[in-house]
């Protein structure tokens, strides 16, 4: 019969091998979760005959920077930003490097108002709805027309 020491030799290759599996699985799951939270999520919206891929800012850290920061935007690029619920969310252009159109919905998405090119230089001025605003879609300056967007038009992503 072996000791107790001959036996605790023999397992420690299948413990150590054990322990390489979760230290893996661990890994791979980390990096699964970095990239699920620095992925952005999209919704695309169609209206006026484009599409539009509108990233989502959907916490307050997003939220804040919004399109703050980048230099440009592809014309059938935009953000939008979802609110936990309806209130008079006001805008502004900090760090703008680009004009843009900035449209607030009501929670039926619903457009309740449209600020059209507004200006990196209106900073430090914001923007604000009369209505509450559940969501808010940034557009490039001049889209909203372009499309024909108008308040008491719905849409939908």
């Amino acid at each position: 019969m072996p000791s107790s020491a001959t036996a605790k030799i023999k397992s420690a290759p299948s413990r150590l091998f054990s322990g390489v599996i979760i230290a893996v699985a661990l890994c791979i799951l980390a990096a699964a979760m970095i990239i699920v939270r620095t992925r952005a999520s999209f919704a695309v919206l169609r209206v006026g005959g484009q599409a539009y891929h509108l990233e989502i800012a959907a916490t307050p850290a997003a939220q804040q920077k919004g399109l703050g920061g980048r230099a440009t935007m592809p014309v059938d690029q935009g953000m939008l930003f979802l609110f936990d619920h309806p209130a008079l969310e006001c805008f502004w252009m900090k760090d703008m490097h680009f004009a843009l159109d900035i449209v607030w919905l009501d929670a039926n998405q619903r457009i309740g108002a449209i600020e059209s090119n507004v200006s990196p230089s209106t900073y430090p001025r914001t923007f604000c709805p009369k209505l509450p605003a559940k969501y808010v879609i940034e557009l490039d300056a001049g889209r909203a027309a372009v499309v024909g967007l108008r308040v008491g038009q719905s849409l939908t992503w």
